[in-house]
C-alpha cells in the first residue's frame, strides 16, 4: 500500500467517526490496519497522531511517529542504519541483537549472537552475547540475570562475565554459569551449588572458580568449594568438606568443618584447622578420633616432596613437636606435665639423646622420677636440693661473687654490690639479712623483715594483665555516662543519668520512669567490664560526681534533683527550690543505699565535686544562690549571682562536719576537688571580679574569670591557702581538675585559659588559638607553682580529669580542635569538629611522655576518666558515628578500658578455636572470620570483613565500613549502618534495622518494626518504618501503622493496612489508600478509626492541596460508599456565576468581574462540579439536581436511567 492509498483511509476512517458521535460504545482509534511497504517502494511515513500495529508484518525505511507507537505480535522493525533486530513475540518475549528466531518457530531466540532479551514468563533478563545454547529457554531461569556472556539457569539466579583465553592456548571462551537456584557467577565463575557464589578465575586458563556445595563460596583462580557451607578462596584452594574453609594457595579441607590456610596446606581431619606449608599428608577423616591431629603447623617446604609438621596438637590434648604420632612429644593434662619416652632440653639437631650432651642440659630421669641436669661431667638431681656442705656463690660477667648462700641459708651480698628492689636503690655496701636498710629512713632488722616485706608484692601479679574491653550505651533517647571511680581491686564506678530507655550492649536493657525526667543511675563494674550491679537513685536530676573510698568499702555520689528524692527507702526528701543538692553513700559490694542527704535554697542549686580522704571523711563542693544550711543552724549566704560552697561529711554516716562558702559578686564555681592522707582538702575553679578566700588576702581577677587554687584543712574546713592566675582576656580562665601527687608532696592542677597567662612567674604561657590548656604543679603546703605548661592547636582545646601511675607520671584526657602538638614533631590531627586524646606527663616536670588521639567526623567529647591499680586506664565517652579505640568500637556513649601500653603497640589477639583473625582483627564466637582492620566477629559463626566493623550477633555478617551487626542472623553491608533486630537485613549507608526480620535499604532510613521494610534516600531525615510488617520506599516517608505502605516524598501510612503514595500524602483511617498531592486524611480518633473500620472513615483519597495548611482532596470515597469529588482549579473548568450565567471557563484568578456586580470569587462553581476531559459513560441511575450546565468536551453517552428521570 502506497502512503497515498494509507492517507485516503486516514481521511475515511474520521469521516466514519464523525457520523458515530452517539453511540453507545465507541472504540476511537486513529488507525487499525496492517502495512506493508515493500523494499523497492520504500519511502518515509509520517504519522501526526497514534499508529497502531496490530497484525504481523514489516515496516522498512524511514518511520517518524510524533505521538505513540504500538506494535503488536509477531511485528518486526527493522533499523537499516543499525542492522539490528527488534522483536516481541507473542508470548510478550521482547528481543533485539542477532540470532535465530525470526521464523517464528522459536519464541525465544537460540544460538550465539550478541543481544538483549526479556522473558516476562520467567521474569528473566539477558543482555550482552551469548554463546552456544547458554541463552536458549532451557537456560533461562525464573527470575534469572545474565550479563556479558553469562549463563544464569538456576531460579533467582545471577551471572555475568566470563574468561577468555591467550591465543596460544587456543582462544577459547569460558562463560560465567550460575546453575544453582540463587546462585551468583562472576568472572568465569561456576556457581552449581543452591545458594552458591563463584567468584573469579585465572587469566588466559581455563582454571576457574567453583562453587558446588549448596551455600558455597568459591573465589580465585581454580577455588573450589564442594562441601556444602564450604569456602575457598585463592588460587588452587579446595574446600571439600562440609562447613570448611580453605585459605591461600593449593590449600585442602578435605573434612567436615576442617581449615586449610596457607600454601598447599591441607586440612585432613574432622573439625582439624592446618596452617603453614605442605604439613603430613594424611586420609580424609569425617569422624571425631582422639587421636588425630586437631590443629597442624606444616613446615615440609614448597619443592611438593615434603611433608612435616613443625607443631601437632592432638584432639586429646597432646602436643607433638616435629611429628604429629600418636605418642606425641607433650602431653598436658589437669594442669600437668606428663613426660612419654626421652626428652632432652639443650640445643640438639636430632631427638635422640646424645651419649655425651654439652654442659647445661636437662632430662627427666624416669627410674628415679626425677629431673638430671649434666654439668659437663655428671648427670645430678635438679629436684632434691639435699644438704647445702659449701657455700654457693652468684658471680657477674666478670667472675666476681655478687650473692652467696652459706649452710645455714644466710645471704651475703658483695661489698661492691647495689641492691634494689622495683628500680629503686635499697642499699649499697656489702649487707646481709641481718640489717637491710630500705630506703632512705626505714631500718629493718632481720627479726621483723618477713612481716613488714612481702617480695612478692614487688612482683608483678600474673593476673594482674589490663584487659581492653569496651561497653556501648544504646538510647532510644538521651543518656550521658558522666563520671567514673575505680577502686583497688580494679571494679569500676559509673554514674550518669539518661531519659526514655537505654540497653549495655546487647544484654542489659532499663526504661526510666518517666519519658522527659532524666533517670540518674549508679553502676558497678568489674575489671573485666562485666556488669556486678546497678542502682536508679534519682528520678528527676542529673549527677555530677562519684568516688569510692577504698577503706570503708564505700562509694559516695553527689549532683542535683528536682520535685521529690528517695534513695534511702522511707526517708523522700523534697527540694526546696527548683534544683536542690543530693550528697548519698552506697555499699560497694551490694549498691544499697547507706544514707542520703539533701541541700538546698528556694533558688536553683548544684551538686558539685566529691572526694575522700581514707580516713573515713567525705568532702562535696556545691553552687547555690539563695541562703542555705548545711550545719544545722549555720546559713550560707551567696555574695552574688551564684557562689561555690564546700564542706566535710563523715563518711558513715553522712553527718555534715563543716561548711563554709566562698565568692564575690559574680559568678563563682569549683570544677575539681581532692585530699590526701593528712586530711587535706584541695580545689580549682573560677571566680570573677573579687573572692576572699583566706582571710584577709583578697584576690581580684584580670578578667572575666580567673584561675582559683586553694587549699584548706579537711578536719575544720579552715583555709589553709589561696591563690589566682590569669589575664584581662574576655574570654575568660578556669581551672579544671586537681589531683595529689604524694611522692613529690605536690598537685598536679589542669585548666584552660584564653590568650595568655602566667602561673610561674617570669614564664608566660601563650595560646595558639581560641582556648587552650594548661598543665602546671603546685607545692600541697604552700600552694606556690612549681612548674608550669599549655598545649592546645588553632581551635578550642581542653583537658579534663588526671590519673597518677605511680610510676612518675599522670595521664589526662580532653578534647581537641583541628591540629595539636603535645610531642615535639608527633602531631594529633583531628578527625572532625573535635576528637578525644589522652596523653601522659612526668610528675617531675610536666614533660608529655605520649600521646594518642582517636575520634569520628564530627563532635566527641570525654566526661570521666580514671586509672586502675592494673595500668588500665577507663575513659566514659561520647562519639558521634562509629569510631575505632584500639581493637574496640564505641558507637556513642561508652566506656572504654585499655591498656596505656596499647597506645604504642598493637597486641595481636590470639584466635580461639575454628577462627580466623587476619591484620588487626580480633575473631571471638566460634567458627567466626575476621578480615581487615579493625574488625571484630563476636558472635558464633559471625563474619566480620572491611574497616572498623563489627558482628555481634551469631550467624551475623558486617561487610564494608563502620558496619554493626548486632542480632542474630542478621547480614549489614555498606557503611555505618546498624543491623539490631534478629533476622535484619541492611544495605547501603547509616541505615538502621531494629526490628526482628526488618530490612532497610539505602541511605539513612530506620526499620524498627518486625517484618518491616524501608528502602530510599533519607535526604534530611530517615525514612521509617515504624509498623509490624509495614514497608516505607523513598524519601522521608514513614509507614507507622501495622501492615501499612509508605511511597514517596514525606509521605505518612499510619492507619493499620493503610496505603499512601505521592507528596505529602498520608493515609491515617484503618485499611486506607491516600494518593497525590497534600490529601485531607483523618479519621474517627474516639472509637480508635486508625485500627478499625468505621463506615465515615476515608477509604481512598486522591489529595490536591497545596500545603499543609491548605490540604484537600480532588476525589474521597468513603467505607460507606460515598464519594465526594470537590475540585479546586481544573483544567477547562465550568465556571457560573452567581445568576447562572456562563463564562469562558477562562481560570479564576482572570475572570474579570460581571456587569452585574458579582465578583470573580462568585465565578466559582464553589467546588461542587465534575468535570470530565475526554469520554464519559454513566451507566445506572443518575441523579442530578441544581442547576446543570454541559460543556462538552468529547464525546458523552448516557444510560439507562430506568424510567427515574433525572
Amino acid at each position: 500500500m502506497h502512503n497515498q492509498d494509507l492517507k485516503q483511509k486516514i481521511k475515511n476512517t474520521k469521516a466514519d467517526l464523525a457520523m458515530n458521535t452517539y453511540r453507545k460504545y465507541i472504540a476511537f482509534s486513529l488507525i487499525t490496519a496492517a502495512f506493508i511497504t515493500p523494499a523497492s517502494y520504500a519511502e518515509t511515513l509520517t504519522v501526526e497522531g497514534d499508529l497502531e500495529v496490530t497484525a504481523a508484518g514489516t515496516a522498512e525505511g524511514d518511520l517518524t511517529v510524533e505521538n505513540e507507537l504500538t506494535v503488536g505480535e509477531d511485528t518486526t522493525v527493522t533499523s537499516p542504519a543499525v542492522k539490528t533486530d527488534f522483536k516481541v513475540e507473542s508470548n510478550g518475549v521482547i528481543w533485539a541483537g542477532e540470532g535465530a528466531g525470526f521464523d517464528d518457530t522459536n519464541l525465544i531466540p537460540t544460538g550465539t549472537g550478541s543481544r538483549m532479551i526479556w522473558v516476562p514468563s520467567k521474569n528473566a533478563l539477558r543482555a550482552g552475547e551469548a554463546t552456544n545454547t547458554i541463552w536458549d529457554e532451557a537456560n533461562i531461569g525464573d527470575h534469572s540475570v545474565a550479563f556479558g556472556s553469562g549463563k544464569a539457569s538456576g531460579i533467582y539466579s545471577f551471572a555475568f562475565g566470563g574468561v577468555t583465553l591467550s591465543p596460544s592456548l587456543g582462544s577459547a571462551f569460558y562463560s560465567s554459569e550460575a546453575t544453582g537456584d540463587y546462585s551468583f557467577a562472576a568472572s568465569g565463575g561456576n556457581a552449581s551449588g543452591d545458594y552458591s557464589f563463584a567468584f573469579g578465575s585465572e587469566p588466559n586458563s581455563p582454571l576457574f572458580s567453583t562453587a558446588q556445595g549448596n551455600h558455597s563460596i568459591a573465589m580465585g583462580a581454580g577455588g573450589q568449594a564442594n562441601g556444602n557451607h564450604s569456602i575457598a578462596i585463592g588460587n588452587y584452594a579446595q574446600a571439600n568438606g562440609d562447613h570448611s574453609i580453605s585459605l591461600g594457595v593449593s590449600t585442602v579441607a578435605g573434612a567436615w568443618n576442617s581449615i586449610a590456610i596457607g600454601n598447599s596446606a591441607r586440612s585432613w581431619y574432622r573439625s582439624s584447622t592446618a596452617f603453614g606449608v605442605n604439613n603430613i599428608l594424611g586420609v580424609v577423616e569425617n569422624s571425631w578420633r582422639d587421636s588425630d591431629p586437631l590443629f597442624e603447623i606444616g613446615n615440609g617446604g614448597t619443592s611438593g616432596i615434603n611433608y612435616s609438621n613443625a607443631l601437632t596438637v592432638l584432639k586429646d590434648g597432646r602436643m607433638a613437636l616435629g611429628t604429629h604420632s600418636s605418642i606425641a612429644a607433650l602431653q598436658t593434662q589437669e594442669e600437668t606435665v606428663q613426660i612419654q619416652g626421652p626428652v632432652l632440653l639443650g640445643d640438639y639437631a636430632g631427638g635422640t639423646v646424645p651419649a655425651t650432651p654439652t654442659a647445661g642440659a636437662i632430662r627427666y630421669n624416669a627410674t628415679e622420677n626425677d629431673f638430671i641436669g649434666y654439668d659437663g661431667t655428671d648427670w645430678k638431681s635438679l629436684t632434691d636440693p639435699g644438704t647445702v656442705t659449701s657455700a654457693t656463690q652468684l658471680v657477674d660477667s666478670q667472675g666476681n661473687t655478687v650473692v652467696s648462700i652459706d649452710g645455714n641459708g644466710d645471704l651475703t651480698f658483695d661489698a661492691n654490690s647495689t641492691v634494689t628492689f622495683d628500680g629503686a636503690v635499697v642499699s649499697t655496701g656489702g649487707l646481709t639479712t641481718d640489717a637491710l636498710q630500705v630506703g632512705a629512713s626505714e631500718a629493718i632488722d632481720e627479726a621483723t623483715a618477713t612481716s613488714l616485706i612481702d617480695l612478692s608484692e614487688l612482683l608483678p601479679s600474673p593476673d594482674a594483665t589490663a584487659q581492653d574491653w569496651i561497653k556501648n550505651f544504646y538510647t532510644d533517647d538521651s543518656i550521658v555516662v558522666y563520671v567514673l571511680d575505680i577502686d583497688d581491686y580494679g571494679n569500676r564506678y559509673v554514674t550518669g543519668y539518661y531519659r526514655g530507655g537505654f540497653s549495655i550492649g546487647n544484654d542489659i536493657d532499663f526504661q526510666s520512669a518517666s519519658s522527659t525526667d532524666y533517670e540518674v543511675f549508679l553502676m558497678k563494674f568489674d575489671s573485666s567490664g562485666d556488669l556486678l550491679w546497678t542502682r536508679s537513685i534519682v528520678n528527676d536530676g542529673s549527677s555530677t560526681g562519684v568516688v569510692v573510698d577504698n577503706s570503708s568499702g564505700s562509694v559516695y555520689v553527689t549532683g542535683s534533683f528536682y520535685d521529690t528524692l528517695e534513695i534511702v527507702s522511707g526517708e523522700v526528701h523534697t527540694s526546696a527550690g527548683s534544683a536542690d543538692t543530693y550528697v548519698a553513700g552506697f555499699d560497694s559490694n551490694t549498691g544499697n543505699p547507706l544514707w542520703a542527704n539533701t541541700y538546698g535554697g528556694v533558688g536553683s542549686d548544684s551538686g558539685g565535686q566529691i572526694a575522700v580522704d581514707g580516713n573515713g571523711s567525705v568532702f562535696v563542693t556545691g553552687r547555690f544562690i539563695d541562703p542555705l544550711q548545711i550545719v544545722s543552724g549555720e546559713t550560707l549566704t551567696s555574695n552574688g549571682s551564684a557562689d561555690f560552697w564546700i564542706a566535710g561529711f563523715s563518711g558513715s554516716t553522712g553527718t555534715p562536719l563543716w561548711a563554709n562558702s566562698y565568692g564575690g559578686s559574680g559568678n563563682d564555681i569549683i570544677n575539681g576537688i581532692t585530699a590526701n592522707s593528712s586530711s587535706s582538702v584541695y580545689v580549682t575553679g573560677s571566680f570573677w571580679n573579687s573572692i576572699e578566700v583566706v582571710s584577709g588576702n583578697t584576690l581580684t581577677s584580670a578578667g572575666y574569670g580567673d584561675v582559683l587554687v586553694a587549699g584548706f584543712n579537711g578536719v575544720t574546713g579552715a583555709p589553709l591557702w589561696a591563690n589566682a592566675y590569669g589575664n584581662n582576656s574576655n574570654g575568660g580562665d578556669s581551672g579544671g581538675e586537681i589531683a595529689v601527687d604524694s611522692a613529690n608532696g605536690s598537685l598536679i592542677v589542669t585548666g584552660s585559659f584564653r590568650d595568655s597567662i602566667e602561673i610561674v612567674s617570669g614564664n608566660t604561657l601563650n595560646s595558639n588559638g581560641g582556648n587552650d590548656f594548661f598543665i602546671a604543679a603546685f607545692d600541697d603546703a604552700t600552694g606556690n607553682s612549681l612548674w608550669a605548661g599549655s598545649y592546645g592547636g588553632s581551635s578550642g582545646d581542653g583537658v579534663g580529669k588526671i590519673a597518677l601511675d605511680g610510676h612518675g607520671s599522670f595521664i589526662t584526657a580532653g578534647t581537641f580542635g583541628d591540629s595539636m602538638e603535645l610531642i615535639s614533631g608527633e602531631i594529633l590531627n583531628s578527625m572532625g569538629s573535635t576528637d578525644i586524646f589522652v596523653a601522659a606527663f612526668s610528675t617531675t616536670n610536666g614533660t608529655p611522655l605520649w600521646a594518642k588521639s582517636f575520634g569520628s567526623s564530627s563532635n566527641d567529647s570525654v566526661h570521666g576518666f580514671s586509672a586502675a591499680p592494673d595500668g588500665s586506664l577507663t575513659l566514659s565517652l561520647r562519639v558521634s558515628s562509629a569510631t575505632t579505640f584500639g581493637s574496640q568500637i564505641a558507637f556513642a556513649d561508652a566506656l572504654y578500658t585499655f591498656a596505656p601500653d596499647w597506645l604504642n603497640t598493637y597486641a595481636p589477639v590470639s584466635p580461639v578455636q575454628n577462627t580466623l583473625n587476619v591484620y588487626r582483627s580480633k575473631a571471638i564466637g566460634e567458627h567466626s572470620i575476621a578480615l581487615g582492620d579493625h574488625v571484630i566477629a563476636e558472635g558464633d559463626s559471625s563474619i566480620a570483613w572491611g574497616n572498623g566493623n563489627v558482628a555481634l550477633g551469631n550467624n551475623s555478617t558486617a561487610w564494608g565500613n563502620q558496619n554493626n551487626a548486632e542480632g542474630d542472623s542478621t547480614s549489614v553491608w555498606g557503611s555505618d549502618n546498624f543491623a539490631r533486630g534478629d533476622y535484619s537485613t541492611v544495605w547501603g549507608g547509616e541505615n538502621i534495622a531494629s526490628g526482628a526480620n526488618s530490612t532497610a535499604w539505602g541511605r539513612g532510613n530506620i526499620a524498627s518494626g518486625d517484618y518491616s521494610t524501608v528502602w530510599g534516600d533519607s535526604a534530611f531525615a530517615a525514612n521509617e518504618a515504624i509498623g509490624h510488617s509495614s514497608t516505607a520506599w523513598g524519601a522521608l516517608t514513614k509507614a507507622i501503622g501495622d501492615y501499612s505502605t509508605a511511597w514517596g516524598i514525606f509521605a505518612q501510612a499510619t492507619g493499620s493496612y493503610s496505603t499512601v503514595w505521592g507528596f505529602h500524602s498520608r493515609a491515617e483511617s484503618y485499611v486506607s489508600t491516600a494518593l497525590g498531592h497534600y490529601n485531607v486524611g483523618g479519621f474517627d480518633a474516639a472509637n480508635n478509626g486508625n485500627t478499625t473500620w468505621i463506615d465515615y472513615d476515608p477509604l481512598f483519597e486522591i489529595g490536591n492541596g497545596t500545603g499543609n495548611s491548605a490540604r484537600a482532596n480532588a476525589v474521597t470515597v468513603l467505607k460507606n460508599g460515598q464519594t465526594t469529588l470537590q475540585n479546586k482549579h481544573w483544567f477547562a473548568s465550568v465556571d457560573v456565576d452567581s445568576d447562572g450565567v456562563i463564562d469562558s471557563g477562562a481560570d479564576l484568578t482572570a475572570v474579570p468581574a460581571d456587569p452585574d456586580g458579582a465578583t470573580a470569587q462568585d465565578e466559582s462553581s464553589a467546588g461542587e462540579a465534575l468535570v470530565v476531559n475526554g469520554h464519559t459513560r454513566l451507566v445506572g441511575n443518575v441523579d442530578i439536581s441544581g442547576i446543570v450546565t454541559i460543556q462538552p468536551q468529547g464525546d458523552l453517552s448516557m444510560g439507562d436511567f430506568g424510567g427515574s428521570g433525572l
